[in-house]
């Protein structure tokens, strides 16, 4: 009789036990409806979200609610599958092998969401991702992966980059917009307001602070600047990250660096700051009306280096072709030495011209 009792109480706290751990495993499951919610809701009122946050990102009360779902549910699981073993009367090498299995799997859980959390994943992968499978015409990436374009010089994140930005156009150019022409393009006088002389000397201080970080091609190259192009008479040779071009104007965060071999037989040097922003129109940049807004239209690129340019549609071009009939290009002479007399936000300047080049550097043969 005392051993049936013994064994009817074993028996209750098995059940109270495996309902303790499914009813951990059932609130993590709501933890986890409740995060997708809120995490639906937030990127719906903020469409811009997504490029923003990483595969974890704190701020984003959601993910939060998807991670500790997440631990709860497989806790809850794993504790409900535990004492089911422990119950069993048939101690066969299979639930000694499922009990270790339970133990190693939570172990790899806590070390997977440990590294999401704090490891490369954290901020960063999630939006480049979703900005980059998902376009804006419903289109999938997919379709510019599989048309073997070569990406390979580029980081991973910036090639992605490129394959959005270029995928994410489509359409073909006119005629107009082929025989588009810039290079005698001035920037206009000062004439600013007390209010927007203000502004523009901030912009201007913002934009110099970063000239340090890439006064050299492997500075450039560490911040994740890529060269995009061959050196250009007048502008030098572009240098791009991908990630910042058609992202909204921030003087801080140019998405171009101009390069140019100033001392001859030495180096490459920064000379220019340059930005590529979408607008429909000619964008507001630095404050007052001195900026020198210009487009290159039908780019092709082959590894994120030009390649041609008017090129009238994407079928004549076998790498990613950029429409650039939305994306608005500005120059920023303001790094010292290289003040332009064409005026500060002009297309060229003649400093890096081949004559001036020559000349400024007192050459002999």
């Amino acid at each position: 009789m005392g051993s049936h009792d013994a064994a009817d109480d074993a028996s209750e706290r098995q059940q109270r036990s495996l309902r303790r751990h499914v009813a951990v495993a059932l609130f993590g499951l709501l933890l986890i409806a409740v995060g997708l919610a809120v995490d639906f809701v937030l990127h719906a009122l903020d469409p811009d979200l997504a490029g923003e946050e990483g595969l974890f990102t704190v701020k984003n009360p959601g993910h939060l609610f998807l991670a500790v779902g997440i631990a709860a549910t497989a806790l809850g699981l794993s504790g409900a599958a535990s004492v089911m073993i422990n119950a069993s009367s048939d101690e066969v090498r299979v639930l000694r092998v499922g009990r270790l299995s339970l133990g190693v799997g939570l172990v790899a859980l806590i070390i997977s969401l440990g590294y999401i959390a704090a490891g490369p994943g954290f901020g960063h992968g999630h939006g480049d991702v979703a900005d980059a499978l998902n376009l804006s015409d419903g289109t999938r990436l997919s379709s510019a992966v599989a048309a073997d374009v070569d990406r390979s010089r580029l980081p991973p994140g910036e090639a992605v980059a490129l394959a959005t930005l270029a995928w994410s156009r489509s359409g073909s150019l006119t005629d107009a917009e082929l025989r588009h022409d810039h290079e005698d393009s001035e920037s206009a006088a000062a004439d600013l307001t007390p209010g927007q002389a203000e502004a523009l000397a901030a912009q201007i201080a913002a934009a110099a602070e970063v000239i340090p970080a890439f006064n050299t091609p492997e500075g450039a190259e560490a911040a994740g600047y890529m060269r995009g192009s061959n050196s250009v008479s007048g502008v030098g040779a572009h240098w791009i990250k991908w990630s910042l071009v058609d992202r909204p104007f921030d003087p801080a965060a140019p998405s171009m660096l101009l390069f140019e071999e100033v001392k001859l037989g030495e180096g490459p040097e920064l000379v220019g700051l340059s930005y590529w922003v979408s607008s429909p129109d000619e964008p507001e940049g630095f404050a007052g009306d001195t900026d020198v807004w210009h487009r290159h239209f039908g780019l092709c690129f082959h590894s994120g280096m030009l390649y041609v340019e008017d090129i009238p549609d994407r079928s004549s071009c076998e790498g990613d072709w950029i429409n650039g009939s939305d994306l608005w290009m500005l120059h920023a002479w303001i790094v010292p030495g290289m003040e332009n007399r064409l005026g500060q936000f002009a297309v060229v300047n003649p400093r890096l011209t081949t004559r001036e080049i020559y000349i400024t550097q007192s050459w002999r043969p």
